[in-house]
């Protein structure tokens, strides 16, 4: 996303293997993938809006996602699942207490930015609401229950 603010370009190749760094090691994660499935993506998703999007766009979108939390935390209650509302929580939790940090990043991406989002819809971007998509992409791989990790290295492996 961020090559693609610049106005540089990107290419898929299949074939090869992204290692991606975080600062917590997958084995000091929680064992179940579905709270870690809910960390990861809650907790990332909100700061990558927050950093990448024009604030015209953060406006329209980040409540979307928000609201995407909400809707999943409610149907794992009504199933008797507490995992997404503990998982959704600490994840929102650790985005406000790292607000500020998140904003000193926001202005050095916006900062180098060439290129308008509006420039990315449909190119970089699905188009479509955050809701669309998350209902058409997103949770069929939720379904799976599995985490992104277990997704990537089934993917990758021969």
């Amino acid at each position: 996303w961020r090559i693609r603010l610049i106005g540089k370009s990107t290419f898929y190749i299949p074939s090869a293997i992204m290692y991606h760094w975080t600062s917590k090691a997958w084995s000091k994660r929680p064992k179940s993938s579905s709270k870690v499935e809910i960390e990861f993506y809650i907790g990332n998703s909100i700061r990558v809006l927050i950093k990448n999007l024009e604030a015209k766009n953060l406006i329209r979108y980040l409540p979307q996602s928000l609201l995407i939390t909400l809707v999943r935390i409610f149907a794992g209650l009504v199933r008797g699942n507490t995992i997404p509302l503990r998982g959704s929580l600490k994840a929102i939790l650790w985005n406000i207490v790292s607000l500020s940090e998140t904003l000193k990043e926001r202005a050095k991406v916006q900062s180098t930015r060439t290129v308008s989002d509006e420039s990315l819809f449909g190119k970089t971007f699905v188009r479509g609401n955050f809701i669309e998509i998350y209902f058409k992409y997103l949770k069929p791989i939720f379904a799976q229950g599995k985490a992104w990790p277990t997704i990537l290295k089934k993917k990758s492996s021969p």
